[in-house]
Parts: structure tokens; sequence; C-alpha cells
């Protein structure tokens, strides 16, 4: 636990790249982060100005918050950077969805199956398999 409270810490580094990794590696320690880093994560996440690294910290505050209301305006978010984002913000984007997205979001990520870059275009596949995965017949 101490470890995951050091690594939040670095949530308020005063470099945003530093910032955007700590909340990559959170987005993986989603099940083992305590409700108190979890909303230090939302906090940091709805704090950080526009930026290339902000995809990071939404997306993680989306996959690690408890809290309905955050859920959907950092799931909102995700769904912007999924339409408009650069390549890295929507695979970003497209990662986090796969996590904790539902089939509400499959529309979206069906676009994205059409995106000009091969990255997007996994990133949206394996995020739709995930979410609605292939039924045996």
């Amino acid at each position: 636990m101490n470890d995951v409270r050091s690594l939040a810490e670095l949530l308020d580094s005063p470099n945003a790249e530093i910032r955007a990794r700590t909340a990559y590696a959170m987005r993986f320690l989603a099940p083992k982060l305590p409700r108190d880093v979890a909303e230090q994560l939302a906090a940091a996440a709805e704090a950080e100005p526009p930026s290339l690294q902000r995809v990071y910290l939404i997306s993680a505050a989306y996959v690690t918050v408890l809290d309905a209301e955050q859920e959907a305006q950092f799931k909102k978010q995700l769904l912007q950077y999924a339409r408009s984002g650069n390549t890295a913000e929507k695979c970003e984007a497209a990662a986090a969805l796969a996590i904790r997205g539902t089939s509400e979001v499959l529309p979206q990520l069906r676009e994205l199956l059409h995106d000009s870059d091969a990255d997007v275009q996994v990133s949206a596949a394996h995020a739709i398999l995930r979410i609605d995965p292939p039924r045996s017949t």
C-alpha cells in the first residue's frame, strides 16, 4: 500500500510527463488502488491543464474512479479524444474504454476501425473484443 501511495505523490509533480507516466502506471494497478488514491488520481485528472499528457490522467481516472458522475465525465472526455485526438490519444482512449467501457461505446470504437492509422484500428479492435467478445457457436 505504501508503494502505491508513494507513486501517487508523483501526481503532484510540476512535470506533466511525470504526472502522465504515473497515471499510466496507476491504470494497471486499478484493482489495488485504495479509495483515497483513486480519489487523488481523479482530482489530478480534473486539474490537469490541456496538454499531450492529459489523456493519460483522464484514462487512468476513468478506469479507477468510484464516483458515477466522475466516471461519466471522464468517459465523455475519452470519447472526445477518440473522436478528435491524435493517434496516441485515440489509442489511449480505446485502451481505457476496453477496461471499463460498455456496449454503449461500441459505435464510437467501431468508427475507429476506419481510422487512417493502423495502431488506432488495432486499439479499437482490441477494445471491441474486450467489451463484446465473439460468442461460441
